[in-house]
């Protein structure tokens, strides 16, 4: 589903401007795993969502802008500098919490995201 803009309306989020690898070698979470941020500088992000399964974080479905990333797959871990997964009521407000904080964050908004790579 795309990400709601202010009740039934759909909204696209184009522009990425920046994006930065954080290699952090004392991270040991998921070997297969590689976390990265993108900064959104325009009022819609250009992605859309899927909520995913239960007690999975959001993933990207889709991403219409001209960039590489994020990729379709990637679950996003924080925005605004928010973990998801420590600032959730649980695994089914995960999704819910990242389309509120979205919504609330000023631009440019910077999201964290994670790609498991093929094991």
């Amino acid at each position: 589903s795309q990400l709601p803009a202010g009740g039934a309306r759909q909204e696209r989020i184009p522009s990425v401007a920046e994006l930065a690898l954080n290699e952090d070698e004392d991270e040991e979470e998921d070997a297969g795993a590689e976390t990265y941020d993108v900064t959104f500088d325009g009022p819609t992000l250009g992605i859309t969502l899927s909520q995913g399964e239960a007690g999975q974080l959001p993933f990207v479905k889709t991403n219409d802008n001209d960039t590489d990333r994020p990729m379709p797959g990637d679950f996003i871990k924080t925005v605004a500098g928010v973990d998801i997964m420590g600032a959730s009521t649980g695994p089914e407000g995960y999704y819910n919490k990242v389309i509120e904080l979205v919504k609330a964050s000023p631009r440019p908004l910077v999201i964290g995201f994670e790609h498991r790579k093929p094991i």
